[in-house]
């Protein structure tokens, strides 16, 4: 970059200059266009200064002649862009300074209005001060012959006069009023008083319109009585000018559209004067009930009024004006409706009125901008009743509503969108829209521009300036498509219509309830396994996650919900933890509000499922978080939150972490808090079951007291002893079994009474459990003892034949492990199915009763009477013949360990001859003992 100019076309524009090919020795500079020509000159052939001759520092081609053509295209880049600036600044001056013109222009306007009215009222003050009617009326006249603005004011009262209206003429009555307590003196039928009369009550009700929030006359008037001096006009309307009620009935309808402060004061008439205009609605004219329903639409603003309106039969009158020809009517009947029936109660009784036919008669009917847009208004108010949303389908509403949704107005767009919305909350409603084409319309609305452009924001492009997005119409067809979206064949229809796009374009808008019915309308549409893959596909999850850090709940409980359902499925498990979004849910388990945080651990518990994502929630911090939660007062967020410790232990590094964390020791309390629900102590089983596999694990757990708490949850105390319970529990001793230590503590707490007692359980997993643990306790001599007392052997011979193969997998390694214990071998021989076992009921004791192992040794084993057979031998003998090799093999083994007592041997030969010589069976020579008898006690 030079100072200098272009040596060529003399270009002042400094910045664009620059020195050609670098050459200290040339002293020519070229601006941006001639060097662009000169570097195409130079790509062919040309190596000096087209002015000097000067050579070139350097050949073309080489890294100082790129980083010179990088330079001037840069240049060349920087130029466009100012360029573009400069026709956006400029664009937007034009825009301000016409805006700044008309605001000048509606300034001087009103400027000269003030002067003028001050000026009329300096006159009309001054001329009339202690004048009489008579001279008031000349002055009047001479003030209308000069041409100036005159304010109609009747004379002022005397000081010790009492406020009144005009001079009493004879004949006239005073009223009084209850909250004044001063005489009103009204006039007699006289024409000429009548227009008197309507004179001061014109004067007073402008001097209130026009006198501002301090100092203004007010409703009250300037005798404090424009609103009884009202009531009196309107009783008398039959026999008021028509001209002079037409401007009583507008100059107040200019003052209620302005005063509020009055409107819902207690001292002044209303219930009176809405009766009265209600009696005057049904006998005036058209223009006359125009005025009047438009001054009831204002009064129906305040809450008070709502229900004196509807007491004096507003609300029925309007109904009936909805028919009338005239469009004006119809504008303000309908005005009158939506007004009134904010009120639920109103609601309903505008139902009962026929409100609704009428409404949608006039929607179908009506071109009128106006007209329509007070009857979408009413629709949106009405359709808030569930009944209301029910008849409106019934009456046939569905298709002019629909219709109303491609008018050209906004503010029609907008309301025609909000009642659709409340209706969709009805089932059938729901599919009524689908089948009309609503929601295609109603997507296209999600794209809605704004027909006022914005010339203050710069166009990412050259040309006019782009119109911002209409929020409002935004808003409520998204919320419509929220409510629709509950219907499982709207969610695949919004996908299907290419719904999913705008819908996902709306979650980086800046209005907050655009981003809550965008953000719930793709909660409910993900519920569906293709829309989740789209919204992947389409980009959704990004903003998603961002949104999880609204300071709004309700959209941050939208977009929770969203990425729960999107969470489902595998691929999106990854994208989340690839987008950062394992991170941010456990960023924010601290502080959430209940309904958001139970979306946010389920995500966890959903995502966890993947092994990635269980590590990288323990990386994220997530595992203490969560054992905290343990702890909430809320069920379903203990339960979740279990749920994705019990997926993350599965993980060996978590095991670790989750004892470290002392999880472990908040797992253990809760398996003996009856209180909780069965899944809560399912889970926490279940996590202990994983954690036990470590064997560091193992021996915390059994300081911790892990044991007792799984054979409570094992025993019939447990209320919450569902199958699962079982299962888990049992899986859980399982693993702790393995260690010596904790073989002898099971038995010690009265646990392998409990297992036995599970043996008559019908799920298959918790007999494989039950039976697995039987068998690591079964290698300690003392276990496999008691094992034999408590008849485990009988309990486990009929599993030896179940059709699931582990069951009788394990059922036969139990055996084979009761069967290396010497003092065993006899009695396994002569048990039979259902014989030799103790009863249920005592195998359920803790522990159990030390009489029974007495009785059992005295007694021994019996011998087998005529008739009956040894159902030991025949059970292992059947599973030696299973297809299965692995079970064949265990039955076989069982056999020889059998054997090798000689008593056990004859009887096996007896039994199963084939069998005896296909086996490896010890020698008959070997001595044998004594065979079992009644009365003999084996040696334990």
């Amino acid at each position: 970059m030079q100072a200098e100019k272009c040596s060529l076309c003399k270009e002042d524009s400094a910045k664009f200059v620059i020195q050609f090919y670098g050459n200290s020795r040339c002293p020519h500079r070229m601006c941006i266009n001639h060097s662009k020509k000169i570097m195409a000159l130079c790509a062919d052939g040309l190596t000096a200064c087209p002015i000097c001759s000067v050579a070139a520092a350097v050949p073309p081609g080489s890294s100082f002649h790129q980083t010179l053509k990088q330079k001037v295209e840069a240049l060349d880049k920087e130029y466009q862009n100012l360029t573009q600036q400069i026709d956006v600044q400029t664009h937007a001056y034009e825009g301000l300074k016409e805006e700044l013109a008309r605001q000048e222009a509606l300034l001087e306007t009103i400027k000269r209005r003030r002067e003028a009215v001050e000026f009329t009222k300096q006159c009309t003050m001054a001329s009339f001060d202690g004048t009489l009617v008579e001279e008031a009326t000349a002055k009047l006249e001479d003030l209308a012959a000069q041409g100036l603005p005159i304010v109609r004011r009747s004379v002022r009262p005397q000081a010790s006069q009492a406020p009144s209206l005009c001079k009493a003429p004879h004949g006239a009555r005073p009223l009084v009023h209850a909250a004044d307590q001063q005489p009103i003196i009204c006039p007699a039928t006289d024409q000429r008083d009548f227009r008197s009369a309507a004179d001061h009550l014109l004067c007073d009700l402008s001097l209130g319109r026009r006198g501002g929030a301090s100092g203004r006359v007010g409703l009250r008037g300037g005798g404090g009585c424009s609103v009884d001096a009202l009531l009196w006009f309107l009783g008398r309307a039959a026999s008021t000018p028509e001209e002079r009620m037409a401007e009583v009935l507008r100059r107040f309808l200019g003052v209620v559209s302005q005063d509020r402060a009055d409107l819902d004061s207690p001292q002044l008439p209303w219930r009176d004067v809405c009766e009265q205009l209600v009696a005057l609605l049904q006998q005036s004219r058209p223009d006359f009930q125009h005025l009047i329903l438009a001054i009831m639409a204002e009064l129906a603003r305040i809450v008070p009024h709502k229900e004196a309106l509807r007491e004096a039969g507003a609300l029925q009158g309007a109904i009936e004006l909805l028919g009338h020809p005239s469009e004006d009517v119809q504008e303000k009947a309908a005005a009158v409706v939506w007004t009134l029936v904010i009120a639920d109660t109103n609601k309903v009784a505008a139902r009962e009125l026929g409100a609704l036919q009428g409404l949608i008669k006039l929607l179908g009917s009506s071109t009128n901008e106006a007209v329509l847009d007070h009857v979408a208004i009413a629709l949106g108010y009405m359709t808030r009743d569930d009944r209301n949303k029910e008849l409106v389908r019934e009456l046939g509403g569905f298709p002019a509503l629909i219709k109303l949704l491609e008018h050209p107005n906004e503010g029609i767009q907008t309301k025609a969108s909000g009642a659709l919305w409340n209706c969709a909350s009805n089932a059938q409603n729901k599919v009524v829209i689908r089948e009309l084409g609503g929601l295609a319309t109603l997507i296209r609305l999600l794209s809605a521009k704004s027909a006022a452009p914005q010339p203050s924001i710069p166009p990412p492009a050259p040309g006019p300036p782009s119109c911002p997005p209409n929020e409002a119409v935004q808003e409520n067809a998204a919320g419509a498509l929220w409510n629709c979206a509950v219907d499982a064949t709207n969610k695949t229809a919004i996908r299907e219509l290419d719904g999913l796009p705008p819908l996902i374009a709306l979650l980086r808008s800046t209005n907050e309830a655009v981003l809550e019915n965008a953000s719930g309308a793709l909660w409910n549409c993900a519920a569906v396994g293709e829309n989740r893959v789209a919204l992947r596909k389409l980009g959704g999850l990004e903003p998603l996650v961002a949104l999880l850090r609204s300071p709004n709940e309700s959209v941050q409980e939208n977009a929770a919900g969203a990425i729960r359902n999107c969470a489902i499925n595998d691929q999106n498990k990854v994208a989340i933890r690839e987008l950062g979004g394992l991170e941010v849910v456990v960023s924010l388990l601290e502080g959430a509000r209940p309904s958001v945080l139970e979306k946010l651990v389920s995500t966890l518990w959903i995502c966890s499922i993947n092994p990635e994502n269980k590590v990288a929630i323990q990386a994220a911090g997530g595992l203490p978080a969560l054992v905290r939660l343990l702890t909430h007062p809320s069920q379903p967020i203990v339960e979740k939150a279990l749920g994705t410790l019990r997926n993350c232990s599965t993980v060996a590094e978590n095991k670790v972490a989750l004892r470290e964390c002392r999880a472990l020791d908040a797992l253990v309390s809760m398996l003996a808090a009856p209180a909780l629900a069965p899944t809560i102590q399912e889970y926490a089983a279940a996590t202990l079951w994983n954690c036990a596999r470590c064997e560091e694990n193992k021996a915390y757990l059994r300081q911790a007291k892990a044991i007792e708490g799984l054979v409570w949850t094992l025993s019939a105390e447990n209320p919450s002893a569902t199958p699962a319970v079982l299962e888990n529990a049992a899986g859980a001793l399982l693993s702790l079994s393995v260690n010596a230590e904790n073989k002898d503590r099971i038995r010690e707490v009265g646990g392998l009474h409990i297992l036995a007692g599970l043996l008559a359980n019908p799920s298959e997993y918790v007999l494989e459990n039950a039976l697995s643990a039987l068998k690591n306790c079964a290698v300690s001599h003392e276990n496999a003892i008691m094992l034999r007392d408590l008849g485990v052997v009988a309990a486990a011979l009929p599993h030896l034949s179940s059709p699931h193969e582990n069951v009788a997998k394990e059922a036969g390694l139990l055996l084979k492990n009761m069967a290396l214990i010497d003092v065993i071998k006899p009695f396994m021989v002569w048990t039979r199915l259902g014989g030799w076992h103790l009863p249920l009921h005592c195998c359920l004791c803790s522990p159990p009763p030390p009489v029974l192992g007495v009785v059992l040794r005295l007694v021994g084993p019996p011998r087998a009477r005529a008739g009956q057979q040894a159902d030991c031998i025949e059970s292992l003998a059947r599973l030696t013949q299973h297809p299965s090799q692995g079970l064949a093999k265990i039955g076989a083994q069982v056999l020889q360990s059998l054997a090798k007592y000689p008593d056990n041997r004859r009887q096996i030969e007896q039994r199963a001859p084939q069998l005896a010589q296909s086996l490896p069976l010890p020698a008959t020579s070997a001595p044998a003992p004594a065979a079992p008898s009644a009365t003999a006690t084996p040696a334990r």
